[in-house]
Order: C-alpha cells, then structure tokens, then sequence
C-alpha cells in the first residue's frame, strides 16, 4: 500500500430511515475502505456525522475535516457520494475553493468525481459551472415571479406593512391599523409636521 498518499474518509447519516435505505455508516464506510485498498490509499482518518444536516457546515466531525485541509495532512479526500459531505451548492464551492487551495484532492466514488486525474478535475469543474448556472436562472425566475406579483398587487412574503395583514397570502386592510393610518394622512394633510403627528400618537396611546 502506497501509504504516502494519504486520505480521509468522511461518512454521514442524519436520520434512521435513510440509514435503513443504505447508507448506513457502516455500509459507506466498507465501501469506501474497499476502494482505498483497491487505490492504495494511506487511511489517516475516518470521520463519521452521526444524525447530523448536511444543511449547514456546523458539524463537528466535518470541522475536523476541514482543519486537517488547512494543515495540508492529507491529500485526499474520500466520501461515498457528495450528498454526504453537503446539500448545499455554496458550501460545496467553498470547500472545492479550500481543498484546491491547499493541494488536497477530492474523490467522490458515486458521481465518478476524482481530482487526482486531469479528467476528473475537467468534469466536477463543469458540473460546478453548470450548478451555478441553474441557481442563477432559479434566482432569476424568482426575480421575475415577485415582480410581477408586486405589479398585481399581491404579498411577496415578510412583514406586512403597518395598516395591513396576511390572510391566504394576500394583504388585506388591518381594521385598526387602517384607523391609524387614515388618521395619519388625515393629519399630515392638515399640519405638514410629523413631528406634531407623531406627538397626537404619542398622546392618543
């Protein structure tokens, strides 16, 4: 075994019926051993995320991960399928831009990703650029969605402004704020202060 080339093996489950489903740690991490005795790869650590989102990057078995990046101890990365290591597109950049930085390579053995190879370094670059090619059409669509939304007049989400309340996803007068608010303009017409309508509040409670 060429244990100059160092690995480390990160296996993650968050729930019970996706380890019923197989992918257990135990079945990820036979699998990902077999492959480094197939490679010959030197196994520096095994890290394995019991119940834990790959949601965020708050884990502590993945920090470790990351700190053994940093300190460049080993020269590889080996996980059973991205998945695993996150569910997020940003998060995976980032970890992408740190391994690189660093002269650490990243094997994904379900999606065929290896970066130990030209061809594999080719192929996880492309499936990077069309990823983010997809969020911003997605982030486009929305764009467009909440625009045309506002132009019909309907809620877009978040707070209601003052005078109004969400009923179905729509904003409809707020019978006492709507008093207020009439009361207001009504003021602001009269005295052009709001600093004396402001004070009538103030006063009025």
């Amino acid at each position: 075994m060429n244990n100059k080339f160092k690995v480390n093996l990160y296996i993650r489950v968050s729930t019970d019926k996706q380890a019923k489903e197989g992918d257990s740690l135990e079945e990820q991490e036979a699998e990902l051993k077999k492959f480094c005795e197939y490679r010959g790869f030197g196994i520096r650590n095994i890290y394995i995320e019991r119940g834990r989102s790959a949601g965020n990057t708050k884990r502590p078995e993945y920090q470790k991960l990351i700190k053994d990046i940093k300190a460049k101890a080993i020269n590889a990365v080996v996980i059973k399928k991205i998945d695993r290591l996150s569910r997020s597109l940003l998060d995976f950049e980032a970890f992408m831009d740190l391994a690189q930085k660093n002269e650490v390579e990243f094997i994904s053995i379900k999606e065929n990703f290896d970066t130990t190879n030209a061809m594999g370094k080719a192929m996880l670059r492309m499936t990077l650029i069309f990823a983010q090619l997809e969020r911003e059409q997605t982030s486009e669509r929305v764009t467009d969605i909440m625009a045309y939304r506002a132009s019909q007049g309907l809620f877009n989400g978040g707070n209601p402004s003052y005078g109004y309340t969400n009923a179905n996803k729509e904003l409809i007068p707020y019978p006492k704020e709507k008093q207020i608010v009439e009361l207001i303009f009504d003021q602001f017409i009269a005295t052009k202060s709001t600093t004396k309508i402001a004070k009538l509040l103030n006063e009025s409670g």
